[in-house]
């Protein structure tokens, strides 16, 4: 309790005078200039594991990080090019995995979800818009595609209102992905994948609030070796892109269909897109190839006093079928669906806030790991506390409960973590 009254009160410190700062700008001539930056505190405490069949412990965790470091440039060019940059400092991570160990018919492990972080540079967006007329624009370069609002690209309190990201946005895992994903079942598709941050073009139609827009993107996911700090092992960490960490190239099309605007007293914004993309598997070799398909939709209202938003997604990934599996009777493709739902008021400043969060992460029955099909869904519900220093800066204090679905015959624990956490943005 010492430590968490202790990174609260240097939180809200360093907190205070950035606040007193995130509004202004620095603008010269047609250039503006902008930054982000967001951190926490997340404590975890350990589960007991007692022997018995199929007992999964919990690690725990206790940990400061940083999350998003981003400088933002935006600048014009005439009166019909403009341009974005959007450079950050991300946190890749290299999850502990989990260990499943039996004897003599007696299974126990344990999942460990205490991540080490890995500093890499990467450029989120670096496009041109060239507007053909006021209502038409094609954009060429690095850019975030427009799918889930919650997929900013940078970690905004604003449009997530917690610390953690909704269990659907790109890069989001809980406690039954981690588990499945680490079990390696028989190498068929599980991951979560949503374009984000794509090499391409888009063509982009605007008016009256409603915009249109089809991306095409096309684009390689290199990454690089790292030293493993617990096992001194090299591990493979891919280029953070719209796949994060799970394939080497990817290619494909995104189209979608948004709102933006005002309606009676406080503003809507509404989307629902669609994608198809064709990504090589990391590790497979060349020509190993798997199809993505995906859609979703949601909205958000923000008013003076309250804020909701409600998004769902459902995404298909299937292996070619001239692929070997390593598993007889093995699934060669993989559905996974899900959805959020976040409540939060606003008073003078403090915001309380609720989210929910639902997933069901495969549609597998018949792999080589009994009751899978029982195992795969996970909830959380996030109770929180921001307080908003102005538009641009605040601190904020969740207590997340996740609860995994448990198989019969398994046990192992919800994980209830507490997060203390401060973002600055003027972006």
């Amino acid at each position: 309790m010492k430590k968490l009254l202790g990174i609260m009160i240097a939180l809200l410190i360093f907190t205070a005078p950035m606040a007193t700062y995130a509004q202004v700008e620095a603008i010269a001539g047609s250039l503006k200039i902008g930054a982000h930056v967001d951190t926490a505190y997340h404590w975890s405490g350990k589960s007991k594991n007692h022997p018995g069949a199929w007992e999964i412990g919990w690690e725990g965790y206790d940990s400061v990080n940083v999350g998003d470091v981003y400088v933002e440039l935006v600048g014009k060019v005439g009166d019909r090019i403009t341009f974005k940059i959007t450079e950050g400092l991300v946190k890749d991570v290299v999850d502990g995995g989990s260990m499943i160990m039996c004897v003599m018919g007696t299974c126990a492990g344990f999942v460990n979800m205490q991540n080490v972080p890995m500093a890499h540079p990467f450029t989120l967006e670096a496009f041109i818009d060239v507007k053909i007329i006021d209502q038409l624009k094609i954009r060429v370069g690095k850019q975030i595609t427009p799918t889930l609002l919650a997929n900013t690209g940078v970690h905004k309190t604003g449009v997530v209102h917690t610390a953690n990201a909704p269990l659907i946005a790109n890069g989001s895992r809980g406690f039954n992905h981690y588990l499945i994903e680490n079990e390696d079942i028989a190498g068929i598709p599980n991951q979560i994948d949503i374009p984000n941050s794509v090499t391409g073009a888009a063509i982009i139609a605007a008016f009256s609030g409603v915009e249109v827009s089809y991306t095409w993107f096309d684009n390689w996911l290199v990454g690089d070796w790292e030293i493993d700090p617990d096992t001194g092992d090299p591990v493979f960490i891919a280029g953070v892109g719209d796949a994060l960490f799970d394939f080497n190239k990817t290619k494909g099309g995104n189209v979608a269909l948004g709102y933006a605007g005002e309606v009676g007293p406080g503003k809507l914004a509404a989307r629902v897109y669609y994608f198809d993309e064709d990504s090589e598997l990391a590790g497979i070799g060349s020509g190993a190839w798997m199809r993505i398909t995906g859609w979703g939709l949601g909205a958000s209202y923000t008013h003076t006093n309250f804020f909701v938003a409600m998004e769902y997604a459902n995404n298909t990934a299937k292996r070619e079928k001239n692929l070997a599996d390593p598993t007889p009777g093995a699934k060669n493709d993989n559905n996974w669906q899900g959805l959020y739902f976040t409540l939060a008021g606003k008073f003078s400043g403090i915001e309380p806030v609720y989210r929910l969060d639902w997933i069901d992460y495969t549609d597998f029955g018949n792999n080589r790991i009994a009751n899978i099909d029982s195992l795969d869904t996970e909830m959380w519900h996030t109770i929180g506390v921001n307080y908003w220093f102005n538009d641009n800066a605040m601190v904020g204090l969740d207590y997340v409960i996740k609860v995994p679905e448990v198989a019969k015959g398994w046990k192992y624990p919800n994980i209830n973590e507490l997060v203390i956490f401060f973002e600055v943005d003027t972006l």
